[in-house]
Order: structure tokens, then sequence, then C-alpha cells
């Protein structure tokens, strides 16, 4: 993170319930970034992970908004590169 990042007047720094902020906010965003952990059937997080939730994402999205996100899994012997490599 750059220096200063969070003292620039157009950043709003929050630190909650990402899904409970979205239904709650009237606001269209130009930027949406999700960090979340690996799902885990009935996890904090699981909620995350529903179609539901990408179209509430999407929904609340400026015009020429994007979406960045980062899941992953933690388990090496599940990770999986696509499209698979053709190379041998």
């Amino acid at each position: 993170m750059a220096p200063g990042a969070f003292k620039d007047k157009r950043t709003t720094l929050l630190y909650e319930d990402g899904r409970k902020f979205l239904e709650k906010s009237k606001e269209k965003f130009d930027v949406i970034i999700i960090d979340i952990p690996e799902p885990v059937e009935e996890g904090p997080a699981y909620l995350l992970y529903t179609e539901e939730f990408y179209t509430m994402v999407k929904d609340k999205l400026s015009d020429n908004g994007i979406v960045s996100l980062q899941s992953g899994c933690s388990r090496k012997k599940n990770f999986a590169v696509w499209p698979p490599s053709t190379t041998p």
C-alpha cells in the first residue's frame, strides 16, 4: 500500500461486514474490492459465495464500475490453474 493512501480525501476505509454494508447502502460504487477467505460450508463467510451476493455487488456498481476479487484455498492439494496448461 502506498504511504498515505488512507489519508486521501477520496478514500473511505470501513472495517465491517461488507455484505451487510452493501445491503444497507443506497450508493453506487466505482470500485468494490472483495478479499474473502476460503469457502467453508456454513462458515462465517459462506454468504459471500452465493449468486445472490454477486448479483447485489453488480447492482451496487456504477455504470463503469469494476470488482476486484481475491479468494483462495489454503490446501495445496486442491490447487488448480484454469485453463489447464497444454505444455508438458
